[in-house]
């Protein structure tokens, strides 16, 4: 978990401060260097078919890795990117299907190198709680119970993914001895180790390496300041500094309220589910020609990106009632609609929750992308068709809202992942990808790649040359310099001249031998992207013809319901209001199933063109013939 039990505050002043980068972490902090270094990645090059078998195994760790922490990260994001997005900084698909690395990712990874707990949890343990345990063992344990742990992964001000760390002890043991606190921060968790910038705030007793500099944190301005600095965000710095009170102590209740807003594979308040929901009901708005409601809309966008409690619970509530209301009492007043307010708003929910659950399900998608795609053109046509209705009671506009506004979720999304594994237009779609993948690595493997080698390998033998030469010069001074060959004036000239010829020499060597390999590594890459670039549009046609042979419609159409099943149904026995009351008083076993019966078979007939009765008509008959739960 991210976020576990908290206790009381501890004053937070005399705090030892680092600044470093993530290679010096082992050095600075005396911790094992194999925990967050490896000098074999350091060789690796990004293009794969430049790849060692070891140094691809090495890749594949990594990325293995990776996934299993990207699914069990907390997220914080105020800036309207999705988890999925997040992600995708981190992992990508490539053409074959497979997870890889996105561009520009360092391939190495220990867990919690993206929320920056790597450090912070190894530093408590290494430096006061291995120490504590051996001195104190009831203490330890005592810590070790009340001991908070904060987690996530942001972005800073330059977009560059980051990790936040806290590791707390406000109350220490039971005697409230050992309190203590260490933030750690990484920012841009994805690049090599030169480029991850470390800043660590900590208690003088939770780590043992002296301080850098020490820094007071016992006011406002003060903790602020010191989180802006580390966190590089303003909006997360504003979110993490209410962790702590007026006086620099831990305020337990902000943190067991924060505790509540912050899970794991999920972005900060369920922010992604409520902002679709939200955005959808905005764009909706915005199409009506009212000018105080489009006044409101202007106010509330501001608002939802600037405040980050907008959709924490509670408030979110407050916000999205408002906006339904306002909505429905500017649509219940055009001339054409006649359906109430209360109803209205009702509709907008529910079509509105359905729509942003369709929308997780998509971001959910993100190791297949050929069925993301496919539950994003769902959410598109739903979208589409909540923006196009009318509410003005005619029969299609009715049927449309039945059916948006009461759509099975599960029950949609089972019909599209069925749809995606058993449907031969699908089965095909893959075949002719596979063909492109394998037409792709023929052409590739047809390329021949510039040399795997370091700068040393590549000049060997210029290097060996001037070297040679060095000791003929050598040997030829100390001849010149004894009076052997010649006067001591003539000799140094020569040193002079043949040190000068030969460093020259070596030097144009070098030159031509590295220009000749940029060169070529320049035509390798180019001749790779185009390859690739071309593939990748061949891929998007592909999908593109599939989808335009997929009807969308059919997977909100919803299936007979199973209490009609044992009906027989001709042009002789036509289905008729009583026969279908009749089939429901049969399976009339409790009023929940009855309900859910009932609202099955209304979704169901909107939807049939030739059933010329809904629900309503079989109201009418259980209200005279029967008594029912429901």
């Amino acid at each position: 978990m991210c976020i576990e039990k908290i206790l009381e505050p501890v004053i937070m002043s005399g705090i030892k401060k680092f600044n470093l980068t993530y290679q010096q972490v082992p050095k600075i902090f005396s911790l094992p260097e194999s925990v967050f270094l490896s000098k074999d990645v350091e060789l690796i090059p990004e293009e794969v078919l430049k790849q060692t078998k070891t140094q691809k195994n090495i890749v594949a760790k990594t990325i293995e890795q990776i996934d299993k922490d990207l699914e069990r990260t907390c997220y914080v994001d105020f800036d309207g990117l999705t988890v999925a997005q997040l992600k995708s900084d981190w992992l990508t698909v490539n053409p074959q299907g497979d997870l890889a690395l996105s561009e520009g990712v360092y391939p190495s990874f220990s867990q919690g190198d993206n929320t920056g707990a790597v450090i912070g949890e190894i530093l408590q343990t290494k430096h006061f709680s291995l120490p504590l345990s051996e001195e104190d063992p009831k203490a330890f344990m005592e810590v070790t119970r009340n001991t908070t742990r904060i987690c996530f992964s942001y972005k800073n001000s330059a977009g560059q993914p980051s990790g936040f760390s806290l590791v707390a002890a406000p109350n220490g043991d039971s005697e409230g001895n050992h309190k203590g606190w260490i933030i750690s921060v990484i920012q841009n968790t994805v690049g090599n180790y030169k480029g991850r910038k470390v800043s660590v705030l900590a208690s003088p007793n939770y780590v043992r390496s002296e301080a850098q500099s020490t820094v007071d944190m016992d006011t406002p301005d003060a903790i602020e300041r010191e989180l802006k600095r580390v966190i590089n965000n303003d909006k997360v710095a504003s979110l993490i500094k209410g962790i702590f009170k007026e006086d620099g102590t831990l305020n337990a209740d902000y943190i067991r309220q924060l505790a509540s807003r912050i899970k794991g594979n999920r972005n900060i308040d369920d922010r992604d589910r409520k902002s679709a929901q939200f955005n959808i009901l905005i764009e909706l708005a915005e199409q009506l020609d009212d000018e105080k409601l489009r006044h409101y809309i202007n106010s509330i966008k501001a608002d939802m990106a600037a405040d980050i409690e907008f959709f924490k619970d509670g408030i979110y509530e407050q916000h999205l009632s408002e906006l339904s209301n306002k909505i429905s009492l500017s649509l219940s007043k055009m001339p054409s609609v006649n359906k109430k307010t209360t109803e209205i708003g009702r509709i907008l929910n529910n079509i509105s929750e359905r729509y942003a659950q369709i929308k997780m399900i998509e971001d959910a998608q993100r190791k297949n992308p050929e069925l993301s795609h496919i539950f994003k053109a769902m959410a598109q046509k739903i979208k589409s068709d909540f923006h196009d209705i009318k509410f003005d009671g005619t029969h299609h506009d009715n049927r449309n809202i039945l059916l948006l506004s009461q759509f099975e979720v599960a029950s949609v999304e089972q019909k599209i992942r069925n749809y995606y594994q058993t449907n031969p237009l699908v089965k095909q779609y893959f075949v002719d990808k596979d063909k492109a993948n394998h037409h792709l690595q023929v052409e590739l493997s047809r390329l021949s790649p510039p040399k795997n080698e370091g700068f040393f390998s590549r000049n060997k033998d210029s290097f060996g040359f001037s070297i040679f030469m060095g000791l003929i010069v050598g040997v030829s001074a100390a001849l010149f310099l004894t009076g052997v060959l010649a006067p001591i004036g003539v000799a140094l000239i020569a040193v002079g001249a043949a040190l000068i010829t030969t460093g020259l020499v070596g030097s144009i060597d070098i030159y031509v031998n590295e220009k000749e390999y940029a060169n070529e590594t320049s035509h390798y890459s180019h001749e790779v992207k185009c390859l690739r670039s071309a593939h990748r549009e061949h891929l998007v046609r592909l999908e593109k013809n599939l989808h335009e042979q997929i009807n969308l419609s059919d997977f909100l159409t919803p299936d007979k319901p199973e209490f009609l099943s044992g009906i027989k149904v001709n042009k002789k026995k036509p289905l008729t209001p009583e026969r279908v009351a009749h089939a429901l008083w049969l399976q009339d076993k409790s009023a929940r199933d009855t309900s859910v019966a009932k609202n099955r078979f209304s979704i169901w007939a909107a939807k049939q063109e030739n059933l010329d009765f809904g629900i309503e008509e079989v109201e009418s008959v259980i209200k005279q013939r029967y008594v029912m739960k429901s």
